[in-house]
């Protein structure tokens, strides 16, 4: 279980959005509304710390809202308050989030401390790289941001920085569908989070073990 804090990702993901409500923006009426209230329910599965062979699964139904106003966004799996909006570039500050691992959802930390739920909160710079001839848009995200334990009183966690390119075909029939892969970089302290083990936990199978930084915060 230990390591470097380096972990690469692959994903898809898939939303059909049913709102209960919504008001179309003063733009126009192809754009995207203003905001929307519905209900989504979901299956949610990831790694129980990145790069960990096991996974954390839930199962949650949740009302939810988008609002889409020029400085707060609320969009598409992310939240942030734009600070510069161009055609092709946009900076905001963003927010995101990771499951905690309860006692005995992983093996390879059995009677280690558990790991809490993670917020994460800072800048993040999106770029718009082009289309292809299908139609899809591809991408660029560039987030940095501090990470703090929800459990644990918001106590800091450290520094992550996570680049990701990513692409989307055109909408279909309500369906937003869209592919990405990216990387994980973390400072000492977020390192430790996940992978260090204190003598005090050390077994046969599992020695003490310091992480290392990908990079210094």
């Amino acid at each position: 279980m230990a390591g470097t804090l380096l972990s690469l990702s692959l994903s898809l993901a898939a939303l059909v959005a049913l709102p209960a409500h919504a008001q179309t923006s003063a733009s126009g009426p192809s754009a995207e509304p203003l905001w929307e209230v519905g209900v989504v329910a979901f299956g949610l599965t990831q790694q129980a710390w990145p790069g960990a062979s096991e996974s954390v699964r839930r199962a949650i139904a949740l009302p939810y809202v988008l609002y889409r106003g020029p400085v707060l966004r609320i969009d598409r799996g992310a939240v942030g308050l734009r600070a510069v909006k161009q055609s092709d570039f946009e900076l905001d500050i963003g927010f995101a989030g990771a499951l905690g691992s309860n006692a005995g959802e992983a093996a390879a930390r059995q009677g280690m401390p558990v790991l809490g739920t993670l917020l994460e909160f800072g800048p993040r710079a999106r770029l718009k790289l082009g289309n292809d001839p299908g139609g899809g848009q591809w991408g660029l995200e560039l987030p940095l941001r501090g990470v703090f334990d929800a459990t644990d009183r918001f106590a800091a966690r450290g520094f992550a920085f996570e680049p990701r390119v990513q692409w989307s075909p055109p909408a279909l029939a309500g369906w937003r569908v869209g592919a990405s892969v990216g990387a994980l970089l973390g400072d000492r302290q977020l390192a430790g989070t996940f992978y260090d083990v204190a003598p005090a936990y050390a077994t046969g199978l599992r020695p003490a073990y310091d992480a290392k930084a990908v990079f210094n915060s």
